[in-house]
């Protein structure tokens, strides 16, 4: 499968979910936490935090981050948090 056929798929599939926007610094997901959301990256940058260490970055279109504490109800692994303006 394509990349770019899998992002479509991926934001065909949540075109009913609401749409939210993050200011720099903002939390999406907090490390530790009992999370019951994903999300699906539209635009913009999140960087993952473990601890105090930056694990990763991504301003990938249909990039996904929660899914395992939401569809597994464990906490959280690391915090995700904008980097600039995101929309997911």
């Amino acid at each position: 499968m394509r990349k770019e056929s899998l992002v479509t798929d991926i934001l065909k599939a949540c075109a009913d979910a609401p749409e939210r926007h993050f200011a720099p610094g903002a939390a999406l997901i907090e490390e530790g936490a009992k999370a019951d959301l994903l999300f699906v990256l539209i635009e913009g940058s999140v960087r993952v935090i473990k601890g105090d260490t930056e694990v990763a970055r991504t301003n990938e279109p249909g990039a996904v981050f929660g899914e395992i504490s939401a569809l597994l109800g464990t906490p959280t692994s690391a915090r995700v948090e904008a980097a600039d303006r995101v929309r997911v």
